[in-house]
C-alpha cells in the first residue's frame, strides 16, 4: 500500500425512488432493524406506520442481495489471492469488511497497519522513495488524466489484479 492509501469497509450503495443520490444498503436494512427494537422496546408501532407504507419489499430485498453479493465477492477474492493459504480467514475478513457490524462507517480508514495486523492481510507500506511508489504513483496520475479528459472526474480507486487494470 502506497504510504497514503487506505482501504475502506465494502459498502454497498442503492439507488431508491429513482433518485440520483444514493443510500448504503446497509443503513437501509439497519433503519428497518431500529424500527423493529424500538417496537419490541415499548414504542407505539403506529408512530412508525407512514414511514414504514414506504417501504417497498423489493427495495429490502436488494439491499439485502447487495451486501450478500459483496461478502460473496470479497469472499472469493480473497481466498483466490491475498488468502488463499487461510480461506476460513478470508470469509472472516469479507464478514468483518462487509457487516456493517465491525467497521460500521462508510469513512473508516483501514490503514496499512490495520490491514496487516488486525485483518491480516499480506500489505505492506510502499516506501515513498521507492520505484515501485513512482510506478504507482504515475499510473495512478496517468489515469485520472485519461479519465479527466473523456468528462469523468473525481476517480479515487484503482483495481489491480495479475490479469487487468
Amino acid at each position: 500500500m502506497g504510504y497514503l492509501a487506505e482501504l475502506g469497509p465494502i459498502d454497498p450503495q442503492i439507488s431508491v425512488n429513482n433518485s440520483e443520490s444514493s443510500i448504503p444498503a446497509r443503513s437501509f436494512i439497519d433503519g428497518l432493524e431500529m424500527v423493529r427494537e424500538n417496537v419490541k422496546k415499548g414504542d407505539p408501532p403506529n408512530m412508525y406506520l407512514s414511514m414504514l407504507q414506504k417501504v417497498r419489499p423489493e427495495v429490502i430485498s436488494i439491499c439485502q442481495s447487495a451486501i450478500d453479493d459483496a461478502q460473496c465477492f470479497a469472499s472469493n477474492w480473497l481466498s483466490k489471492y491475498m488468502l488463499k493459504e487461510d480461506t476460513e480467514r478470508a470469509k472472516k475478513v469479507a464478514t468483518w469488511l462487509s457487516d456493517g457490524k465491525t467497521y460500521k462507517s462508510h469513512g473508516k480508514v483501514i490503514d496499512c497497519n490495520e490491514a496487516k495486523n488486525v485483518l491480516k492481510l499480506n500489505a505492506e507500506v510502499i516506501k515513498p522513495d521507492s520505484e515501485l511508489w513512482y510506478a504507482v504513483w504515475e499510473l495512478y496520475a496517468r489515469s485520472a488524466l485519461f479519465l479527466k479528459d473523456r468528462g469523468i472526474s473525481n476517480v479515487a480507486k484503482l483495481y489491480e489484479s495479475e490479469k487487468i487494470s
